[in-house]
C-alpha cells in the first residue's frame, strides 16, 4: 500500500474479526456478517444463487477463496464439501473447535479429522482422495451428516421415492431424508436427483442454505412414477447378441519393435470414429498394432488415448471412420445370477461367444473389484466384451483362473467412462515415456537429466511437450521484460502429469488461483517461476515464464505493488484475503512459520524495503518495512499461528 500510516486499520481488523474465519457460537443461523455485492464480484444479484450463496456468507458458512470471487461455475471438491460440513457441526454443537493445518498436512486435513470424529464421514470413506470433484450423491451424505437426524424435520411425507436413485443405492438413505426435508427437490420436473453427476459451488451453496436454514426449505410433491408398467429393454439370446454385436469386436494383433507380432487380443468399438477398448496388458509392450474386423478389414491402432495400469484398462484410437460401436451399459445395476455373454478373439478364433451368468458382481482381489462371471474364456479373449441380454456392455473380459472352472473375471465397463480420452500418443511415446496419458510413465529419479528434456531457453524448466507428447500450438519468444509464452491443447491428464514433474525436478507450488476460465498455477525453484494458466473453456494450457537470464523479481510481487507476495517466497498457500475499508490495500493471511518469515525479511530486504519499527498489538506485533515509496506491515500472532501481510 502508499505509504501511510495503517496501525488503526488493523486494530479494527483484528477487534471486528474481519476475516470471518471462525462460525459464531452463539447459534448456527445467527447472522454475524453483513453481504454486499463487492464480497464477491462475480456473483450478480440477477443470478438464481444470489440469495443462497449471501445467506451463507452472513452466517459465516462460506467465504470465497480470499480473491474477492467466489467462482459459481466451478465444481466443488470433497474437501470443500467435506470442510463446510464441519463448520455447520462445530457450529451447532458449540465446540469452537479451530482448524488449523499444520505445516506438513493439506489444508483441509483437520476439517477430516473433525468430521470422522464427529461422525460426518468415516475414514473409508472416497478412499481418502478429497481433492476430486464431489458428485451429487457424495453432497448430499456428507451434509445431511453435519447435524442430527431431528433436524431435518419430514414436511413431504407423500415422498416414498426418487426416480433415479435406488434403495439399494450409496447414500440412499441420506439422499431421500433430503427430499423429505425440503432441503432438495430434484433437477426436473419428476425430481430426478442424478447422483452420480459432479455439482457447482452454486449448486452445493444452495442446498447448504436449506440446511442451515429451515425456512428456505422447500415443500413439494414428485410425480407417482409407476416402475411397473415402464417398458423393459429388448431381450436377445446368444444368436441374437452375436448378430447384433459381433461386428463392433474385433481381433488385435501386438508388434515389437521389429514389426514382429508378440501377442494378440481382443477389444471392441465405443465410437464410430474409432474410439476402442481393451486391456492394459494387452498393450502394454506395443510398438505398434492392428486390428481386424469381423469383414475381414484391417486398420492401424494410431495410438493411446488413456489407460488405467491398476484397473487392466486402454482406451486406444483406430485410424478410421464409420465403425460399428457398442453402447455402454451400467456396471454397478450389475445383480448375481444375471445372464451375461462373452464375445472375444480367443486363442485368435475371432468372435467367439460364450454364455454364462455374474457369479458375484463386485468380487474383490487384492483390493480391486472385478466380475466374476461363468461364461468360459480362454487365452485372447482379454479385451472382449462382457454384454447383458440387452446386448449393451457391462464388463471387459481380463482374466481367469488356471484351476478353477469357469472361474473367470471382467472390469467393470463404469470404470472405462471415468477415464479421460482427450490426449492421443503414440505407442513409441509410450514405451519411451516421453508422453503419458495418466502420468505413469513419467519418470522419477532420472527426470533432471533427461536430454532435450528442458526449454533452451531456461533450461531449469522441463520441457511440457517432451514430459506429454503434447503439440505446442502456439510459442512467443521472450518480449521486452524476458518472458516467454507457449501454448499446448489443454487436457488435464497432460497438466497433472506436467506438475507432477515439475515437482520431482524441484519445483513446489508457490500459489493457485481459480478464475472464469480455468486455473492459474504458479511453481517455483529458487529463483525460476513458472506460470501455468489452464483454461478449459478455451481448451489450452499456457506456459509463462522468464528466459533464465532475465530479472524475475516482479512476478513475485502483489497487484499494483513492488511489495513481494509472500505465497510466492515462501511457498505458503494464502488462507485469506481481505480488502482495507477506508484505503487502497489488501490484508494476506497465511499460516505463520518462523523461517518462511525471515525468508520473507530477506525478499523485502533484497527489494530495498529497510525495516521501520515493532509495536506490540493485539496479541501480536506489528513489524513495519518502508523502501523510500512504500510502506508493508507484517503482523505477526504466534497465538494464532497467524502472519498478516499488509500490502
Amino acid at each position: 500500500m502508499k505509504k501511510r500510516w495503517f496501525a488503526g486499520v488493523l486494530a479494527l481488523c483484528i477487534l471486528f474479526g474481519c476475516f470471518g474465519m471462525a462460525v459464531s457460537a452463539s447459534s448456527l443461523f445467527e447472522k454475524n456478517r453483513v453481504y454486499s455485492t463487492s464480497v464477491f464480484t462475480d456473483i450478480a444479484q440477477s443470478e438464481w444463487f444470489y440469495t443462497e450463496i449471501s445467506n451463507c456468507y452472513e452466517m459465516g458458512l462460506v467465504s470465497g477463496d480470499g480473491s474477492g470471487k467466489f467462482y459459481p461455475y466451478d465444481l466443488i471438491s470433497r474437501a470443500e464439501v467435506i470442510s463446510i460440513a464441519a463448520r455447520v457441526h462445530s457450529a451447532y454443537v458449540k465446540d469452537k473447535r479451530s482448524f488449523v493445518a499444520t505445516e506438513s498436512e493439506a489444508w483441509y486435513m483437520p476439517y477430516v479429522a473433525y468430521a470422522i470424529e464427529s461422525k460426518i464421514i468415516t475414514a473409508a470413506d472416497f478412499d481418502a482422495d478429497y481433492t476430486v470433484p464431489a458428485s451429487r450423491r457424495e453432497v448430499a451424505y456428507i451434509y445431511a451428516n453435519s447435524l442430527p437426524y431431528t433436524e431435518f424435520r419430514n414436511i413431504n411425507i407423500t415422498i416414498d421415492r426418487v426416480p433415479d436413485v435406488d434403495d439399494t443405492d450409496d447414500y440412499y438413505n441420506q439422499i431421500i431424508m433430503l427430499y423429505r426435508a425440503g432441503v432438495v427437490a430434484g433437477k426436473d420436473e419428476t425430481g430426478k436427483f442424478s447422483p452420480k453427476e459432479y455439482i457447482s459451488r452454486a449448486e452445493a451453496t444452495a442446498i447448504l442454505n436449506r440446511v442451515a436454514d429451515a425456512s428456505q426449505r422447500i415443500s413439494t410433491t414428485l410425480p407417482n412414477v409407476d416402475t411397473t408398467t415402464q417398458p423393459e429393454a429388448d431381450k436377445y439370446n446368444a444368436v441374437e447378441i452375436a448378430a447384433k454385436c459381433s461386428p463392433a469386436i474385433f481381433y488385435i494383433e501386438i508388434c515389437n519393435r521389429n514389426g514382429t507380432v508378440i501377442a494378440s487380443g481382443s477389444g471392441f468399438f465405443i465410437s464410430q470414429d474409432g474410439l476402442a477398448v481393451t486391456n492394459y496388458h494387452v498393450i502394454e509392450d506395443a510398438y505398434s498394432a492392428k486390428v481386424r474386423l469381423i469383414d475381414g478389414t484391417e486398420h492401424t491402432v494410431s495410438g493411446l488415448r488413456g489407460y488405467d495400469k491398476n484397473n487392466d484398462l486402454a482406451i486406444i484410437q483406430i485410424d478410421g471412420d464409420g465403425f460399428p460401436y457398442l453402447t455402454l451399459g451400467d456396471s454397478d445395476a450389475l445383480q448375481n445370477g444375471q445372464t451375461i455373454f462373452c464375445v472375444g478373439s480367443p486363442l485368435g478364433l475371432e468372435n467367439t461367444i460364450s454364455e454364462g451368468i455374474v457369479s458375484n458382481a463386485k468380487r474383490v482381489f487384492d483390493d480391486i473389484t472385478y466380475i466374476q462371471i461363468s461364461a468360459p474364456i480362454s487365452s485372447g479373449s482379454s479385451g472382449g466384451a462382457v454384454l447383458d441380454d440387452a446386448g449393451t456392455v457391462i464388463g471387459v473380459s481380463s482374466a481367469g483362473f488356471e484351476d478353477g472352472q469357469n472361474l473367470n473375471l471382467a472390469m467393470p465397463i463404469n470404470l472405462v467412462k471415468e477415464m479421460q480420452t482427450d490426449i492421443l500418443i503414440t505407442f513409441a511415446q509410450f514405451q519411451s515415456g516421453s508422453g503419458s496419458v495418466s502420468g505413469e510413465n513419467i519418470p522419477t529419479v532420472n527426470v533432471p537429466t533427461i536430454v532435450g528434456g528442458y526449454y533452451t531457453d531456461n533450461v531449469q524448466i522441463p520441457d511440457f511437450g517432451y514430459v506429454t507428447g503434447m503439440a505446442q500450438i502456439q510459442y512467443s519468444p521472450a518480449n521486452a521484460d524476458g518472458v516467454v509464452t507457449r501454448c499446448y491443447v489443454y487436457n488435464y491428464n497432460a497438466l497433472e502429469a506436467y506438475l507432477r514433474v515439475l515437482m520431482q525436478c524441484g519445483f513446489s507450488v508457490a500459489q493457485h488461483q481459480y478464475n472464469t476460465y480455468g486455473i492459474t498455477v504458479y511453481v517455483r525453484k529458487g529463483e525460476t517461476l513458472v506460470c501455468i494458466s489452464a483454461q478449459p473453456s478455451k481448451n489450452t494450457i499456457m506456459l509463462l515464464y522468464y528466459i533464465e537470464s532475465a530479472n524475475q523479481s516482479s512476478i513475485y510481487t502483489y497487484p499494483n505493488t513492488s511489495i513481494p507476495d509472500y505465497a510466492a517466497v515462501t511457498g505458503r498457500r494464502l488462507r485469506n484475503k481481505v480488502a482495507m475499508s477506508d484505503q487502497e490495500g489488501y490484508i494476506y493471511c497465511y499460516t505463520y512459520i518462523a523461517s518462511e518469515m525471515q525468508d520473507y525479511i530477506a525478499a523485502l530486504e533484497q527489494q530495498e524495503f529497510i525495516y521501520y519499527n515493532a509495536s506490540p498489538m493485539d496479541g501480536g506485533v506489528i513489524y513495519s518495512y518502508d523502501n523510500g515509496d512504500e510502506i508493508v506491515g507484517i503482523y505477526v500472532n504466534r497465538f494464532l499461528n497467524e502472519i498478516w501481510i499488509i500490502a
